[in-house]
């Protein structure tokens, strides 16, 4: 099922607090029909959720701290190298190379997470990630496909050979059998 057909998309929020009002828009963990919010205050619990397979995406939230943020992204990156990870900042002065480098797809501040930018940058997020994992078993596909092609060639090469090594019998059998009908 392609990720655009699912209406609300299973998303883990890793925050240190409760759920910023501006985050949820209904009381049911529900982000305006988009994001279903899994809400949890440690990395643990974060990782078991995620290792379910329930969830397409984890949004850390940075209050965590910088060294528990980093780390936190960091476990997740050893536990999941493809999990689509965004981070929410408190502004926009965050070093965006440094946690581009931790592997995290994207970083919002609350000012656009109340514009409705979360749903839109969690299913960028994930659907840059499928992409990913197919580019790979494509490449993959196409390595299995290129030794295939290599072995029949060799086959080829082979069979022509052996053609080689026998056709010259076959003429001189040949000939034998038009000077054996012509003697009769």
């Amino acid at each position: 099922m392609s990720i655009s057909e699912i209406a609300e998309l299973p998303v883990i929020f890793l925050s240190p607090n409760r759920l910023p009002e501006s985050i949820l828009a209904r009381s049911d963990n529900t982000l305006a029909g988009h994001l279903v919010i899994t809400a949890v205050d440690n990395i643990d619990d974060c990782l078991i959720r995620y290792r379910t397979g329930e969830h397409v995406a984890i949004v850390v939230d940075a209050r965590l701290g910088e060294t528990d943020t980093v780390n936190a992204v960091r476990s997740i990156r050893v536990e999941s190298p493809s999990a689509p990870v965004i981070l929410l900042a408190p502004g926009p002065d965050v070093d965006s190379s440094i946690v581009h480098r931790l592997g995290v797809q994207d970083v919002l501040t609350p000012s656009e997470v109340a514009r409705g930018f979360l749903p839109r940058v969690v299913r960028n997020a994930v659907e840059l990630t499928q992409s990913s994992a197919e580019e790979k078993r494509l490449i993959d596909l196409i390595q299995v496909e290129r030794e295939k092609a290599t072995l029949f060639q060799r086959e080829i090469a082979s069979l022509l050979n052996t053609i080689r090594r026998i056709s010259p019998i076959f003429k001189s059998a040949a000939a034998w059998r038009r000077r054996k009908r012509s003697l009769t």
